[in-house]
């Protein structure tokens, strides 16, 4: 039997005042957060808008294109659900978009798409002033108003902490993070659930002149090394350098795993899995994976008792989806067996691309797809929330031709990348 996954497209009316479940959820790409002010209601929607496209593409100039501008002038056309909430005693215009109109937007401008899997970052920084010096707690940054660590991770959809700065907290230093003492740092932010963390010293030598000197690094619980992947030295002020560090943590995530799609491009990979222990870990697993934008169609190849196997069909951003990878907590990459694990009993799981046919593993050769093609069996979870299967099978429509009603051919380069193999913890 068949299972085709669609998603309509969202229709909902826009509520002036809405649940607090959809209302100023920071972390939702195709979701705008502002400030009010008094602004009328079609500026605050463009304003909105223009922070979801700098969000989801990961790209901060996006909005100044002459295509972006025409894209700008209707945000209405793109809007899902609205509404205005206070906020730590401020008042917030909030704005969900369609996903389907942005991504097509993007991809027809050639832009990257940066979905869901963002990593979350905690900054721990030494601010240094004639008064004395003082490790920046979550509180304390709130007391100050410290709006581009508090406003700016928003415009650019990533997650920033600071430490609270509790008694376990304490153990850290002002003298560990100026001596940039990167393991015991590391080590206090296992606490944290963060991929990343920052060291930084912002240092006033003026009135109005700052010096921030910080270093970007990926958290890694295994390792008894941690090394940078930035490092930066800003002069300015405050606002300003504060400012720069915020816009190119976020410029290098996006660089790290924003996908572009490819028309022409395609990747097949074999993962291996050991340690899938019940029900509930498979779910955890197949849900990361339909959340990530690079990821086409998957198919379980073989699950035994002791270990899973998937294929997974990648379009483009093949660097941005072994990143992805990285950012789930359960898996630790494992260096490959001697042996291969044989494969059998295929069954498909999760066709989001196109519902239409299993992957061959083929280079260079002209692939026919049609929808009759398909055969969907034990089908384990819906398509998700996000509608990743109504964007993708609009694709799918246009590569197969089934607007005519037949099949076509294209050519496709397909390539196919050694196995990687992970242990779930």
């Amino acid at each position: 039997m068949k299972f085709i996954l669609l998603k309509c497209a969202l229709c909902v009316l826009c509520l002036s005042y809405a649940s607090s479940a959809l209302a100023l959820n920071f972390d939702a790409p195709y979701m705008g957060n502002v400030i009010a002010q008094k602004l009328d209601e079609k500026a605050l929607q463009t304003k909105a808008l223009k922070q979801v496209l700098i969000k989801v593409s990961g790209n901060s100039n996006i909005t100044a294109g002459p295509k972006a501008k025409k894209f700008l002038k209707d945000p209405q056309r793109m809007l899902s659900q609205s509404g205005f909430q206070m906020y730590r005693n401020t008042e917030y215009y909030f704005a969900l978009f369609d996903e389907l109109k942005i991504n097509d937007f993007l991809t027809m401008t050639h832009q990257p798409i940066w979905g869901m899997v963002r990593p979350n970052t905690l900054v721990w920084i030494v601010v240094q002033t004639k008064n004395g010096s003082a490790i920046l707690s979550d509180s304390s940054a709130l007391e100050a108003n410290d709006l581009p660590l508090i406003e700016q991770p928003h415009v650019r959809g990533i997650t920033l902490a600071l430490p609270i700065m509790d008694l376990e907290d304490s153990a850290i230093r002002v003298s560990d993070i100026r001596g940039k003492f990167y393991n015991v740092i590391g080590k206090a932010s296992s606490r944290y659930t963060v991929e990343y963390f920052v060291v930084a010293t912002l240092e006033q030598l003026a009135d109005s002149s700052w010096r921030l000197n910080w270093s970007l690094l990926h958290y890694e619980p295994l390792s008894t090394t941690n090394n940078p992947v930035m490092s930066k030295t800003f002069t300015g002020s405050r606002v300003g350098v504060e400012m720069k560090m915020v816009n190119q943590i976020a410029d290098f995530y996006a660089s790290q795993y924003a996908v572009t799609n490819s028309s022409t491009d395609h990747f097949i990979q074999k993962i291996y899995i050991n340690g899938i222990q019940n029900y509930n870990d498979f779910s955890l697993l197949i849900n990361f994976l339909k959340k990530l934008d690079s990821v086409s169609l998957f198919v379980l190849k073989q699950i035994n008792a002791d270990q899973i196997e998937l294929e997974v069909k990648i379009n483009g951003g093949y660097a941005s989806f072994k990143n992805a990878l990285k950012l789930n907590s359960h898996l630790f990459m494992i260096a490959p067996p001697n042996v291969d694990t044989p494969i059998e009993n295929e069954k498909l799981v999760v066709n989001a691309a196109s519902q239409a046919s299993s992957v061959a593993p083929v280079t260079d050769e002209v692939t026919t797809v049609s929808e009759a093609d398909s055969a969907v069996s034990d089908v384990v979870a819906a398509a998700d929330d996000k509608g990743k299967a109504a964007s993708d099978k609009g694709k799918a429509g246009s590569e197969t031709g089934k607007g005519g009603g037949g099949e076509s051919t294209e050519k496709k380069k397909i390539i196919i990348a050694d196995p990687i193999y992970f242990n779930w913890q």
